[in-house]
């Protein structure tokens, strides 16, 4: 409960740093390219950081590096904040504080994302991991449409700089949460020699690889999920532009349909947690939710009305959470505790290294298509589909998701 709670306000508060930052960028500068880079420095560190990060949660308190990470988070985003009041018309230095936010949020996910997903089952039993990641997720999903609703109706009303104020005072509040958490911790099975040995430390990130690439058909998964994620992402930097200029809508709607993407998933998450999926139908409902996740993000980009989007959104959300709680717990019960960090880290770094790329090249392409969003996203939702369809044509692939 106390992770819950903490997750759902600082969720809240990242849907309207989102929100004001997106709209902020596209209003101020025109540029899909700007978007994307901003976009992609968030993601930029999980690349960097991926290979190291698992290790750091496995060797130190990991309740001590969700505490610093949403700490370090509050007191750049309330900075940014008084950047936008100070410096609001001089757009080269707020673009450059807005990267330099963009960057320290991306290192500190990259650090957290491990350690919250490795501390789930020292929290509850194994035979639950599956309903606490769905609670979870069902919790930062839920505050994420909340966020997302507000933050588009607000953004008009109150202005960027103060949708960061409450955003950066979210994370502190998420920090007070998680203090009062009781995580055990269980130090490195190493002498307090080795564990101060940068070649102990390299050892322990070769392993992880080693013990993720030793699953059968885990690789497989984990390349047909970084493919789509690469070409899915240019539709989420070039969703505003084609909301406000495809759709002729607000930013309230652009808040709406990302909200819908979040509800979906909450829906998934609950048809996982509930235990409607029965073990044997796994494989192929997995299969068909990596091609219609993407694909519907590809048909949204024909849809003109902003109402039948949301629904698009919502039905592609769906697929996606049922994806990600699956893959996540199928990963989480598969690991060793004392090698849960290291292994969840790689996960998250592979399915996230190819999305700074896709980010980039959305903005690109979005400059040079003259913001063309149907023809971008019906090619790179086609294309989604059809690396997920090649995934699934291995038996190794279908293995792995029936574990």
């Amino acid at each position: 409960m106390l992770l819950w709670q903490g997750q759902a306000v600082s969720q809240i508060g990242s849907q309207a740093f989102l929100i004001a930052v997106m709209y902020w960028t596209m209003e101020t500068s025109g540029s899909a390219s700007t978007m994307g880079i901003l976009m992609a420095l968030q993601t930029i560190p999980l690349i960097v950081l991926g290979p190291i990060s698992g290790t750091i949660a496995d060797w130190f308190r990991r309740k001590h590096i969700l505490i610093y990470t949403d700490l370090i988070c509050g007191v750049s985003v309330l900075s940014l904040s008084l950047a936008l009041l100070v410096f609001s018309d001089q757009l080269t230095v707020v673009i450059g504080w807005i990267y330099t936010t963009a960057l320290v949020l991306g290192i500190c996910k990259a650090l957290f994302e491990p350690a919250v997903t490795a501390a789930i089952p020292d929290i509850v039993p194994e035979a639950s991991v599956a309903a606490a990641n769905s609670m979870r997720m069902f919790s930062g999903q839920s505050a994420t449409i909340l966020g997302q609703a507000l933050g588009g109706f607000l953004y008009p009303l109150i202005g960027a700089p103060f949708l960061l104020l409450l955003d950066g005072i979210s994370y502190f509040a998420s920090a007070l949460s998680e203090s009062f958490i009781r995580l055990p911790y269980q130090p490195p099975e190493t002498s307090t020699q080795s564990q101060k040995s940068l070649g102990a430390f390299r050892s322990d990130v070769r392993e992880g690889f080693r013990f993720v690439f030793g699953l059968t058909g885990a690789g497989h998964v984990l390349v047909t999920a970084a493919v789509v994620n690469t070409l899915v992402t240019p539709v989420i930097v070039l969703l505003p532009f084609h909301v406000d200029a495809y759709m002729s809508s607000s930013a309230a709607w652009y808040g709406l349909l990302l909200g819908a993407l979040s509800g979906g998933s909450i829906l998934g998450y609950l048809c996982v947690s509930t235990g409607l999926i029965r073990p044997e139908w796994r494989a192929w409902i997995l299969s068909v939710s990596f091609v219609c996740a993407p694909g519907l993000l590809g048909i949204l980009g024909h849809v003109s009305n902003a109402l039948v989007g949301v629904v698009v959104m919502a039905a592609s959300g769906l697929f996606a959470g049922m994806i990600n709680i699956f893959v996540l717990t199928l990963f989480q019960i598969s690991s060793p505790k004392n090698m849960r960090g290291r292994v969840m880290s790689f996960v998250i770094m592979v399915t996230g290294s190819a999305a700074p790329v896709g980010m980039l090249i959305g903005g690109i392409l979005g400059d040079v298509l003259d913001q063309n969003t149907p023809l971008i996203f019906g090619l790179c939702g086609g294309f989604a589909g059809v690396a997920s369809l090649i995934g699934a044509c291995f038996p190794a692939y279908r293995t792995f998701l029936s574990r």
